[in-house]
């Protein structure tokens, strides 16, 4: 942060530059400053001092904000935009207001942190505000921010603020009240509206400038959160039975049409493609969670009867738990989920780049882990991890399981 006497009319100019380079960079974050109004506060006794967000509008203090130098300012409008996205107005659920506003800024100023670094999306353009430690004169970060917290969910956040492990910082933004006459329902309908139109023109411009249709992390954090009202076994079924094909036999004719002179084939079934399925068994994994994933991997295996399935355990390495098929399920009475580790993913991508007959891959996890440093371009993969995750797998589709799925 600076000293800095610039005008209102300045500011402004500064804010529409901050949101032209989130568009540049990370459209669809660019894109959700768009979609909301945006109010430009005067005065110290106004809604706010600082920034801040009720859900259905962004305000932005001039006094403070132009303080902020122009790097500063777009992570501080990316601040305000992912608590639209991650719906933090609609999530507190009664919870006690500024310890929860102190945990969504956690987990929130954890995702910027990561997209400023190395490989970041926003990475040159964003930083996190600082001010100048009183002992040294060197600028130290200024805001909510613990690299322990990586990861971590606003909910989980939370719990760990109220048993007093506190960490140390400064809250410089609001989460606010939404107005009288909108309710909690309302203001959570806004921001999904407000995302799901950014991910349309997100994507649009994404193909305009040739950066193909890959979508980034932002995006995928808000697709995962559009679909809430969808079962996630039914979106599992459907993406697994569009890997799969109808199996016919020509040598065998269907004897239904013979009489009439017609030579059909005979339908022998469906037959998903060889997958594998890889259960994380690291220590974080509650046993509850790796219970339902088991049941929702025979209820898969009973839809195809000619097809192999390679299941897998992993925290740091790889342990293979064998073949299975409509008429050999996976029992966990007899066959082991090692593990209890740390989460390395990379070795079941190693695994499968090795075992060259599989091309698809299912993945439960619950995402606190190492990804591969590049998408694999040859193995189409599926996440199943949980609903409130802090930051989404790089590539790949992405199914969120509801909480009462995968809590210990």
């Amino acid at each position: 942060m600076k000293a800095s006497l610039e005008s209102p009319e300045i500011f402004k100019d500064r804010l529409t530059l901050a949101r032209s380079r989130l568009l540049r960079y990370e459209p669809f974050l660019g894109y959700m400053t768009l979609e909301l109004p945006t109010h430009i506060l005067e005065g110290e006794n106004a809604l706010t001092a600082t920034a801040a967000t009720d859900g259905c509008r962004y305000y932005y203090n001039y006094l403070w904000c132009r303080q902020l130098t122009d790097a500063e300012l777009v992570f501080v409008v990316a601040h305000e935009v992912s608590h639209v996205i991650l719906l933090h107005m609609s999530r507190r659920n009664g919870r006690q207001v500024d310890r929860w506003n102190a945990a969504c800024d956690y987990a929130v100023n954890g995702m910027l942190q990561a997209s400023c670094h190395e490989g970041g999306s926003l990475k040159g353009i964003a930083v996190m505000p600082s001010m100048a430690d009183p002992k040294t004169g060197r600028p130290q970060p200024f805001g909510l921010w613990e690299k322990r917290f990586a990861n971590w969910t606003a909910e989980r956040i939370y719990d760990e603020l109220e048993r007093g492990k506190t960490a140390p910082g400064a809250n410089w933004d609001q989460l606010l009240e939404s107005p009288s006459d909108q309710k909690t329902v309302d203001v959570e309908a806004s921001a999904r509206a407000a995302a799901a139109k950014s991910l349309v023109r997100a994507r649009e411009h994404r193909q305009r400038h040739g950066q193909g249709d890959e979508p980034g992390c932002w995006e995928r954090l808000a697709e995962a959160g559009l679909h809430p009202t969808v079962r996630w076994q039914d979106r599992l079924r459907r993406h697994a039975l569009s890997w799969g094909f109808d199996v016919i036999s020509w040598s065998r004719p269907n004897p239904k049409y013979r009489p009439l002179g017609f030579y059909f084939p005979r339908h022998r079934g469906y037959q998903l493609p060889n997958i594998i399925f890889a259960f994380d068994t690291s220590g974080s994994i509650s046993e509850r969670f790796l219970g339902q994933m088991i049941a929702e991997l025979n209820g898969l295996l009973a839809l195809a009867s000619n097809s192999l399935v390679r299941v897998v355990c992993c925290d740091t390495e790889v342990h293979l738990v064998g073949d299975f098929n409509a008429n050999r399920r996976l029992d966990p009475m007899r066959h082991t989920l090692r593990g209890g580790g740390g989460t390395d993913f990379r070795p079941v991508f190693d695994y499968a780049r090795q075992e060259k007959r599989f091309r698809h891959l299912i993945y439960f996890t619950d995402t606190m882990g190492t990804y591969p440093g590049t998408p694999p371009q040859d193995l189409q993969t599926i996440w199943l991890v949980p609903q409130d995750m802090a930051d989404p797998p790089p590539f790949g589709e992405v199914i969120p399981l509801p909480s009462s799925v995968h809590q210990t």
